[in-house]
């Protein structure tokens, strides 16, 4: 089942070598369960993405430096908040590296 992603949801990289959670700081302008709603435009390193320990797109593995030309994909454009999509379970983000950022869970405990 697709649900609706909040702050605190669990990513996981198919490179990395460590699931995250992923981090909303900012109000997005809606949240769920008292969490802020993820929109397709969280992608900022370190800000919304913390690294997924190593990356296995090298031998040995070097530690993950996750990079992003776009927001998350498979988002629905009819639901919105304050103009941008937002993301759900089904998501996926592609890392520059070659890896795919998919969810685990949708942070909604």
């Amino acid at each position: 089942m697709v649900e609706k992603v909040t702050a605190g949801a669990k990513i996981s990289c198919s490179l990395g070598s460590a699931q995250t959670m992923l981090q909303m700081p900012v109000k997005s302008g809606s949240t769920l369960k008292g969490r802020n709603q993820v929109t397709a435009n969280a992608t900022q390193v370190g800000v919304n993405i913390i690294p997924f320990g190593t990356c296995a797109k090298s031998s040995p593995p070097v530690p993950c430096t996750p990079s992003f030309a776009t927001p998350w994909l498979m988002t629905d454009p009819r639901v919105q908040i304050n103009g941008q999509d937002v993301v759900n379970t089904g998501c996926i983000l592609p890392c520059m590296c070659g890896g795919i950022i998919k969810f685990e869970d949708s942070g909604q405990k």
